[in-house]
């Protein structure tokens, strides 16, 4: 039996779905049938119920599935603790969604200056299976992210937003209440809440909540359908003429992300409580850079924005 494998069986009885649990292991349909039925030989047993919108453990693969998570666990803990042994440094996964706010980085630079640091980009699931073996202290992602894994999570600081759409719109609709009753709102976030939240906010801060959503698979897809004056965004950008054509608002507080950092309290390493520690007694990381955003404008608040010119 090849334990590495043996993912492919957990995911298709966690899923009941051959075909869905293929496409999450990255793996053909045909193969994760193939080996379903290899692994039913060796075992001498039937495992799944197969029915006509999906599969059902029987109940011999109930028992084998929840056997088998036990032993899979137990080795992912053991292969974890010893690569612990044998790595120096912080390694950080990073699932901000293609923008991260770096100056804890470099505070954490300046304050372990002995402590290198690593870094791993991808998505919320790759890097929790990297924090779940070991090869991970801990990674990074927005409340805006879904987050469904069995790990510990604290947030470390506010992630500041603004109200991004095309000049072009601002002229024709004059008002950011305007905007969005009439656009979709472009957002790179997979977590239904999240949408549902920014729904509701809107209509509380501009009277006027979204009527429609739209999924961006990546921050370049999401600007170039905001130049193209197609939906507006709330992202963590900066105010100014860095973006051409886009007019760029900052937001009060009712539209604040945070980052948080999902661990394993029984992995914790030394590099991490020391990263953690950056952040004790500090609720609100980012108001203690108050200082450092002094030269930005306001934040839009309420429904004061913009007004008809007068003749």
């Amino acid at each position: 039996m090849d334990l590495a494998k043996i993912q492919y069986f957990l995911e298709a009885a966690r899923l009941n779905n051959f075909t869905e649990a293929a496409r999450k292991c990255h793996i053909a349909q045909t193969t994760m049938t193939k080996y379903i039925s290899q692994l039913e030989k060796e075992l001498g047993c039937r495992l799944f119920c197969r029915e006509h919108r999906g599969v059902s453990l029987t109940a011999e693969g109930r028992r084998f599935y929840e056997g088998m998570k036990k032993i899979c666990q137990e080795y992912q803990d053991l292969r974890g603790s010893l690569r612990l042994k044998q790595r120096k440094g912080l390694y950080l996964g990073i699932a901000m969604q293609e923008y991260i706010e770096a100056r804890w980085l470099r505070r954490f630079e300046e304050d372990f200056p002995e402590c290198k640091m690593y870094f791993s980009f991808h998505d919320i699931e790759a890097l929790g299976e990297s924090l779940g073996n070991g090869a991970l202290d801990g990674f990074l992602f927005s409340d805006a992210q879904a987050m469904d894994l069995p790990f510990t999570c604290q947030r470390l600081f506010a992630i500041r937003q603004s109200f991004i759409c095309s000049q072009a719109l601002l002229d024709q609709y004059r008002t950011v209440g305007a905007v969005i009753a009439h656009l979709p709102f472009l957002t790179k976030s997979n977590s239904q809440d999240y949408v549902v939240k920014m729904r509701r906010t809107c209509g509380q801060v501009f009277g006027q909540p979204f009527e429609e959503s739209r999924l961006c698979y990546s921050l370049s897809e999401q600007f170039l359908l905001l130049s193209l004056s197609q939906g507006f965004a709330i992202l963590p950008m900066p105010e100014g003429d860095v973006y051409p054509g886009l007019s760029v608002i900052p937001l009060d507080d009712d539209f604040t992300e945070y980052a948080v950092l999902a661990y394993r309290p029984d992995s914790m390493t030394e590099e991490l409580q020391k990263f953690l520690s950056l952040f004790s007694g500090m609720p609100e990381f980012a108001e203690s850079d108050a200082t450092e955003d002094a030269g930005r404008s306001q934040p839009l608040q309420g429904r004061q924005v913009f007004h008809e010119d007068e003749d």
